[in-house]
């Protein structure tokens, strides 16, 4: 963790089968919901980016979409790609991971296998 990084607020919406879930259990305590309009629920919280926070995002899969900021929209979304391209057969895990300013960057390979 940096100890220099600051909190940000990220907006995010999730729909009607998702937002009592995270009505009686937010992510954060900072959490407020902004708006209701239909089965669409945008919500906010103000904390400070990091690995977890991704992992606690990703885990909503198709059933939480971000808002803001724009950067973290970019990573998730070149995160999603990539899970998506691993049961396509394409690229491998762990070639490289998504950058806060929404590029790539190599990490380690991981050779796999079939028998």
């Amino acid at each position: 963790k940096d100890l220099n990084q600051k909190p940000v607020v990220i907006e995010f919406e999730v729909g009607r089968k998702t937002a009592p879930y995270l009505i009686t259990k937010p992510l954060h305590p900072s959490q407020r919901l902004l708006e209701q309009e239909g089965d669409r629920f945008v919500f906010s919280i103000e904390v400070i980016w990091n690995f977890e926070l991704e992992r606690e995002i990703l885990g909503f899969g198709e059933e939480v979409r971000i808002l803001k900021p724009k950067t973290l929209v970019r990573r998730i979304k070149i995160r999603l790609r990539r899970a998506g391209e691993g049961y396509e057969g394409r690229g491998a895990m762990g070639e490289g991971r998504a950058t806060s300013d929404g590029g790539t960057e190599g990490l380690f390979k991981i050779l796999v296998t079939s028998d």
